[in-house]
């Protein structure tokens, strides 16, 4: 039997708090060995694009791929999973929320074993669909004691900032520049679709951590070049992928401003094989792009817990 799940229902299901461990662990299985990984491909069909990325979870016997519709301004999102020993699908569901949840728990996953143990200050530029959810995840991994958002719509980015005030019941401090966000934070995340860059390296202080889960196209610049080049350490989740798609860092690469042999895997970090953060006073890049084993594994999350609550449609295909 193949389950199938809505979008709401999986709002009712799971939580960042499910999700966070979930991620990390996959991280650290990645770093020793136990994941594989297909990064996104894209068919254009004129200016339009059907893109699919996927993977298998050896450690969990699971398979599956994200496959999303890309039209104009409407995106439509699905993750189907498969049971790798005996090819059953498990699961066919709508992945708005859960591409969302697992991108904010990378995001804190980086920041947990990238930025400074004692970060108290976050910064975010963006106040998006994906916003929220960043904000909620990091906050349960660093005591963030202030936030300080900007966006290019001052009216959205006040009513952003009330409503994660109310939520989080950390005061959210709406800006007028993004330089008056980033200059006094310790973490700085950068979610927005902007083509150039959103901060610049001589606003950022001694020590910060730079997380940038934005724009995954080729042609895309949320990070400025001296940021990049300046950086004592960059760090991805997926080389491969990234050198494809993580457009600020494929240009400076080209500009040789770095060396894509400096680069560490997050999954390196998280498994213990390779160093993190070594200095306090370190400027420190997370640059991520999505990969298909993080929403195969949030789907078995999901795909458990629908069954546990008896949640979802059964249908024999």
């Amino acid at each position: 039997m193949t389950l199938l799940l809505t979008d709401d229902q999986i709002k009712q299901l799971v939580s960042i708090d499910d999700v966070l461990p979930v991620v990390e662990n996959m991280f650290a299985q990645e770093g020793q060995g136990l994941v594989t990984e297909v990064p996104r491909e894209r068919i254009q069909a004129g200016p339009n694009y059907l893109a699919y990325m996927g993977g298998s979870n050896n450690y969990q016997e699971k398979m599956g791929m994200k496959v999303y519709s890309h039209c104009g301004d409407n995106l439509q999102f699905y993750v189907i999973l498969f049971d790798s020993v005996s090819g059953e699908l498990l699961l066919l569901t709508r992945a708005d929320s859960l591409g969302r949840l697992r991108t904010a728990a990378t995001s804190a996953i980086g920041a947990k074993y990238l930025s400074n143990s004692d970060s108290e200050t976050l910064a975010i530029i963006g106040s998006g669909y994906q916003a929220s959810t960043q904000l909620e995840a990091t906050c349960r991994v660093r005591g963030i004691k202030k936030i300080l958002a900007y966006s290019r719509t001052k009216e959205k980015c006040i009513n952003f900032s009330k409503e994660m005030t109310s939520s989080l019941g950390i005061p959210v401090e709406p800006c007028q520049s993004a330089q008056d966000a980033v200059s006094d934070a310790d973490i700085v995340i950068t979610i927005t679709t902007a083509d150039s860059p959103v901060i610049d390296h001589s606003w950022l202080k001694t020590g910060t951590t730079v997380v940038a889960p934005g724009n995954a196209r080729w042609n895309a610049q949320e990070i400025d070049f001296r940021t990049i080049h300046n950086s004592d350490l960059i760090t991805v989740d997926t080389i491969e992928g990234c050198k494809t798609e993580a457009g600020e860092l494929m240009a400076a690469a080209e500009k040789g401003l770095f060396k894509w042999e400096q680069v560490k895997e997050l999954s390196a970090i998280v498994s213990g094989e390779s160093s993190g953060r070594t200095s306090s006073e370190q400027l420190i890049l997370f640059k991520f792009v999505g990969m298909g084993p993080l929403d195969i594994v949030t789907a078995q999350l999901i795909y458990e817990k629908a069954i546990a609550n008896n949640v979802g449609t059964n249908i024999q295909l």
